[in-house]
């Protein structure tokens, strides 16, 4: 009997780390959210349908099912009524301190999401919406998250230099706390879908 539990520990422990490996990022397959503006849903449900977009809506937007990289870009091309196109970073996971949510993103994979070349980090643009949660300091939730990525990628701390919105090299990144657990995802839309090509040419005008 002891040696029929010695034999089974080790695929207890196994089946353990798979199921964390699983929530890792990058993930098994992308993880895709589209978000548009109250009201908007069922315009935007009939968009993703016509295009032939497998979804669910869910909340204010939709989730993409089992999507790839060309149905991440034929929504950025087709999409009229959609805000942003969000790629999450892998599971949502609980943070209640500041100091557990530096702790987890810092062992996130991020090196395997950005390139570091001659050892510089990208830019960052980081925008935080708390909720219902203990962690209620938006400036502070964010400076945890950068300090857990700059960590995670071995480069200087650059969290005093955070570039505006409008500079198109900043990785924007979106970090969502809800009930005590995080999100943090992607912003793969530079401007909101729906205001493209919204008052492009503009000349002075009296009043």
């Amino acid at each position: 009997e002891q040696d029929k539990k010695s034999r089974t520990t080790p695929e207890v422990q196994e089946s353990g780390a798979q199921r964390k490996r699983d929530i890792a990022f990058p993930p098994r397959h992308l993880s895709i959210y589209v978000a548009c503006h109250p009201g908007l849903q069922p315009v935007l449900d009939d968009e993703l349908t016509q295009l032939g977009i497998a979804h669910k809506m869910k909340g204010n937007g939709a989730t993409l099912l089992s999507p790839t990289l060309d149905d991440l870009m034929r929504c950025h091309l087709y999409l009229g009524t959609a805000a942003n196109v969000f790629l999450h970073c892998g599971e949502p996971f609980g943070a209640r301190a500041l100091g557990e949510l530096k702790r987890k993103v810092s062992i996130m994979p991020w090196k395997q999401i950005f390139d570091i070349e001659n050892g510089a980090a990208p830019e960052f643009h980081v925008r935080v919406a708390t909720a219902k949660s203990r962690l209620i300091h938006s400036t502070a939730v964010r400076d945890r998250v950068l300090e857990g990525i700059f960590e995670a990628l071995g480069v200087e701390n650059r969290m005093d230099s955070e570039p505006s919105e409008d500079r198109p090299s900043a990785v924007r990144l979106a970090v969502q706390v809800y009930r005590d657990k995080v999100q943090i995802s992607i912003d793969t839309s530079s401007t909101p879908i729906h205001q493209r090509g919204y008052r492009l040419e503009t000349a002075k005008a009296p009043l």
